[in-house]
C-alpha cells in the first residue's frame, strides 16, 4: 500500500513538474521582466577571466570548418526574426553557427528585447569561411560571435555584453567600442554535470556551533534561508545530492567587500540581488565583481537566526535581516573534497553566504518542486528512526533492570562491558532496519566535540572525509530520481541547463 501510494504521488508530482516546464521560459516560450540591474562590462574585460581557449572558457580550438568537410553538416543556420544579420559577405555565413552557439544566442536576443524593447541583438560575425581572422578563432568553427544591438548605441555595449554572460555564453569579451565577441564551448564537449557542490572546508551553521561541510551529517539542523517567508530558521539535512571526499573539482571562489568567501561548483546556484524586489538565484559562474549577493551578518558568531555580537564588523547591519553585500573578486581554484547537501528549504547559509542547495537548472523553485517526494519520504523515515532508536533503548533498559535483579539475588558478579552490550534479537532487527533505511545517522554522537584541525576528525578518532555507509542508499534513492526526471524531462530541461 506504502509503495503504492508513493509512486501515485510521484507520478502525480512528475505530471506537475512537466505542466511547470511546459509553461515556463525557454525555449518553447517568453515571459518579459523588468530590465536588468547588473554591473556592464567594461571595454577589453572578458568573463571568465581567463584565455578563451582555456578549458574553463570555451576550450581549444578544433580546426577550420569548410562548406566541404564533414563538420559543416553539424552547423546550423539561424533563422530567429528577433536577431538582425549584417551579412555583409552575401553568403549567408552570419547565420551558421553551431547549435550551442543558437541556442545562447536566441537567448540573448530575448533578454536584449527585454532589457531595451525595441532594440533587437544584431550579428556583424559569425562562421568564417575566409581567413579573416586570426590562425585558431573559433570563428572558423562556428563557435564565436560577433555582435551590437541593431541601433549601435555604444553606451549599450558594456550592458549588452553582461547580458551575454547572463546568456550562457562560455566566453564574453568586450573587445572594442564598436562590438561585443562570445564563444561557446563545442557540441560535442561531454562536461561531468554532476560536479555542482560546496568544497570541503566550506563552513556552516548549525544549533550546536559552526561545522565544516566534510563533517556535516544528515540529520544536522543547519541555517537555511525561507525564500516564501523571505526569514532564516534551522532545516536539517535530509540528503546529500553528491559528496565524494577524495574528488578533486575547479571551484569558483567568490569574495565579497566585508571578508566572505564562498568556494563552489561554477553551476551551483546563488542567490544574488538581480531586482529590486526578492533576490533571484543564478549561477556561480555569472556572479561577477560589483554584483550584489545575499550575506547574513555576523555569521561567526551566529546561535539563532537573530543573534549578532555587538562587537562584530556586521554590527551595523540590521538585527536578523540579511544584507546584499557586494562582489569584490572572482576567480577559480581547484581544491579536493565535494559537498552538496540537501534541506528541507532548499536553501542553505555558507561561509555567511545565502546559497541553494540545487545546481544545473536555473530554475531554484522548480528544482525544489521537483524534489518533494524527497521531503515527503524524509518525515515518515524520521519517525520510524525515532520510534525505533525509543524502543531500542527501552528494550535495553528493561534488559539492564532484569540483569541487576538478578545479580542482587543470586549476587552474581558484575557482567564484563562485553555482556552489557551484547544486543537483543529485537535490537539485531531495529538495527537491521535502520541501515535498510536511505537516512542513517545512528552511528553518531549528536554531542560529539569537533576539532579545529583541516581534517576535522571526530571525538572517537574516526576520519570524518572517509566515505561512509550512511550516504550510500541515500545516494542510491536520489540519483535514480533525480535520473528519471532527466529521463523524462530531458528535452524540456536542456533550456534551463547551462
Amino acid at each position: 500500500m506504502f509503495c503504492r501510494q508513493s509512486v501515485t504521488h510521484v507520478w502525480v508530482l512528475l505530471t506537475l513538474v512537466s505542466q511547470a516546464m511546459a509553461c515556463a521560459p525557454g525555449r518553447s516560450g517568453y515571459q518579459r521582466r523588468v530590465p536588468r540591474r547588473l554591473t556592464p562590462l567594461v571595454v577589453k574585460q572578458y568573463v571568465p577571466n581567463t584565455a578563451e581557449q582555456n578549458e574553463i572558457a570555451a576550450g581549444r580550438a578544433k580546426g577550420a570548418i569548410s562548406r566541404t568537410s564533414m563538420a559543416f553538416r553539424k552547423l546550423v543556420p539561424n533563422y530567429n526574426t528577433d536577431i538582425r544579420f549584417l551579412d555583409d559577405e552575401g553568403t549567408g555565413a552570419d547565420r551558421i553557427m553551431t547549435q550551442r552557439c543558437r541556442d545562447k544566442l536566441d537567448t540573448l536576443a530575448v533578454s536584449v528585447m527585454t532589457q531595451w524593447p525595441g532594440v533587437k541583438l544584431r550579428v556583424i560575425e559569425s562562421w568564417d569561411e575566409y581567413s579573416h581572422h586570426k590562425s585558431g578563432s573559433l570563428h572558423y568553427e562556428g563557435r564565436a560571435v560577433d555582435f551590437t544591438t541593431d541601433d549601435r548605441h555604444q553606451a549599450k555595449y558594456g550592458m549588452l555584453a553582461r547580458l551575454a554572460v547572463e546568456a550562457g555564453f562560455d566566453w564574453v569579451y568586450y573587445e572594442t567600442k564598436r562590438h561585443v565577441h562570445a564563444s561557446v564551448k563545442p557540441d560535442s564537449i561531454n562536461e561531468r554535470k554532476t560536479a555542482s557542490c560546496f568544497e570541503r572546508s566550506s563552513i556552516v551553521q548549525t544549533r550546536n556551533g559552526p561545522r565544516p561541510m566534510s563533517a556535516l551529517r544528515i540529520q544536522d539542523e543547519v541555517l537555511s534561508y525561507n525564500s516564501d517567508e523571505g526569514i532564516l530558521e534551522y532545516s536539517p539535512v535530509i540528503t546529500f545530492l553528491d559528496r565524494d571526499p577524495t574528488r578533486k573539482e575547479l571551484f569558483i571562489k567568490i569574495k565579497t567587500e566585508f571578508g566572505e568567501q564562498l568556494i563552489l561548483t561554477r553551476y551551483h546556484l546563488v542567490y544574488r540581488q538581480e531586482y529590486d524586489e526578492r533576490p533571484s538565484v543564478t549561477y556561480a559562474a555569472r556572479i561577477l565583481p560589483g554584483d550584489k549577493i545575499l550575506v547574513l551578518p555576523n555569521v561567526e558568531n551566529v546561535t539563532s537566526p537573530t543573534e549578532f555580537a555587538d562587537s562584530s564588523e556586521y554590527a551595523k547591519a540590521p538585527l536578523g535581516k540579511l544584507r546584499p553585500t557586494k562582489v569584490l573578486a572572482v576567480h577559480y581554484v581547484r581544491s579536493r573534497g565535494v559537498y552538496a547537501p540537501l534541506t528541507t528549504t532548499g536553501t542553505i547559509v555558507v561561509n555567511g553566504v545565502v546559497s541553494s542547495c540545487y545546481a544545473l537548472v536555473n530554475d531554484h523553485q522548480l528544482a525544489h518542486r521537483a524534489f518533494a517526494p524527497i521531503r515527503l519520504l524524509y518525515k515518515p523515515m524520521f519517525l520510524i528512526r525515532q520510534w525505533l532508536s525509543w524502543l531500542r533503548e527501552i528494550i535495553g533498559n528493561k534488559q539492564q533492570q532484569k540483569f541487576d535483579q538478578k545479580q542482587d539475588k543470586d549476587a552474581m558478579p558484575a557482567p564484563s562491558e562485553t555482556d552489557r552490550k551484547k544486543p537483543s534479537p529485537l535490537g539485531k532487527f531495529a538495527q537491521a532496519l535502520f541501515g535498510s533505511l536511505p537516512v542513517n545517522a545512528t552511528d553518531y554522537d549528536v554531542e560529539s566535540v569537533w576539532t579545529t584541525s583541516s581534517d576535522f576528525v571526530r571525538a572517537d578518532g574516526e576520519d570524518l572525509d572517509d566515505p561512509v555507509d550512511e550516504y550510500t542508499a541515500s545516494f542510491r534513492g536520489v540519483h535514480w530520481y533525480a535520473a528519471l526526471l532527466y529521463y523524462l524531462f530531458q528535452s524540456t530541461l536542456t533550456s534551463y541547463m547551462p
